[in-house]
């Protein structure tokens, strides 16, 4: 499985793809969900962490009007986008591995690690789904979800977090390769 994503990143991997994908990000970011939060509440899952008091109180608080937006959402936008990132993350890796010169071979690695991020996401979208459906019931399977979802939340972040400095680290030593070649 992991042959054949590299081997379909490394095949899309094209400078204009790159553009594409980071215009997208742009779009989403500055158009999409600015929109739609300004029409409906922000979900949690775009903060870093929160309690589960705050998501109970969150989940209880949505109209049902909200609770049906909240599920188009996750399952449209927040579905679409982690794709989007996920693929561009893994072309900037497979872009900037060859010209960092990284003596391990084992650093490709890195190609998936975008993945992690993407899998930490639908996980959080499938929870927080399930708890928007289940809100008004306030059973055991609830309980339970209502406390992993903050801890899944912070799990996402955690990997974006550690993909960019992974990037900023490749991005450093790009430019110390660069600057020997000019010496």
């Amino acid at each position: 499985m992991f042959k054949r994503y590299r081997g379909f990143i490394q095949k899309i991997s094209r400078l204009w793809v790159f553009y594409f994908l980071f215009s997208l990000i742009l779009a989403f970011n500055f158009f999409v969900f600015p929109d739609f939060f300004r029409r409906s509440m922000a979900p949690p899952d775009v903060r870093i962490f929160y309690s589960t008091n705050y998501l109970n109180d969150y989940l209880k608080s949505l109209p049902a009007d909200y609770r049906v937006k909240q599920l188009i959402f996750y399952w449209t936008c927040d579905f679409i986008y982690p794709l989007i990132y996920t693929v561009f993350l893994s072309i900037v890796y497979i872009m900037l591995l060859p010209k960092v010169r990284l003596k391990s071979s084992k650093a490709e690695i890195f190609v998936f690690f975008p993945l992690i991020i993407w899998i930490f996401d639908m996980i959080e979208n499938t929870i927080l789904t399930l708890l928007i459906i289940d809100v008004s019931k306030g059973n055991s399977l609830y309980s339970i979800l209502l406390k992993v979802a903050p801890f899944v939340t912070t799990l996402k972040w955690v990997s974006v977090l550690v993909n960019i400095v992974i990037i900023l680290f490749l991005l450093i030593r790009l430019s110390f390769v660069r600057n020997k070649r000019v010496e």
